[in-house]
């Protein structure tokens, strides 16, 4: 069996982001691990290294790559050469986070994640990852007809950092 080893694995996985489809879904308390792009020391170079930043944008601004005004930066891929390996970094898929700059997940709704090249360095190929929450299991308190105010931080509002009161709903 041929080993891959991790630049070899990083190019199939950009490859694979890429492409106009590329989606995963995702059930609450799941974990997303992101792996940044890592180069052994001793490694011969087959081209400048990769710096890249990963934003969590709103769905009409998935369809291009670059900059958009109210995308929130998640990640910054900056060490190419760690010597510990490759840099990850874990979203946790949440309904409620106490962190001030985690983010809520709703379940139903889709995530859109873009990559850009870090300023000063060269242009790569945009990344782009469809994150679909799966649905809310059913509760005892839904069976109970209780009213829970649902907070929703729509896509359009992820700039902003403030999650907003949308609706009441049975729950």
């Amino acid at each position: 069996m041929e080993r891959i080893d991790s630049i070899t694995f990083l190019r199939v996985m950009r490859v694979r982001l890429t492409s106009d489809d590329y989606s995963v879904q995702v059930d609450l308390n799941d974990y997303l691990d992101i792996l940044c792009p890592h180069y052994p020391s001793r490694s011969p170079e087959q081209g400048p290294p990769e710096y890249l930043a990963l934003y969590l944008v709103a769905e009409h601004q998935f369809r291009g790559c670059h900059e958009t005004e109210g995308a929130i930066k998640r990640w910054e891929c900056n060490s190419p050469y760690a010597p510990y390996g490759p840099v990850r970094f874990s979203e946790k898929i949440q309904r409620f986070t106490p962190f001030s700059l985690g983010f809520e997940f709703l379940p139903g709704h889709h995530y859109y994640y873009s990559s850009l090249s870090v300023d000063d360095k060269p242009p790569l190929p945009c990344m782009k990852l469809k994150v679909t929450v799966c649905c809310e299991s059913i509760k005892d308190d839904k069976e109970k007809g209780k009213k829970i105010p649902i907070i929703q931080q729509g896509l359009d509002d992820v700039g902003n950092g403030f999650n907003s009161p949308v609706s009441s709903t049975d729950v």
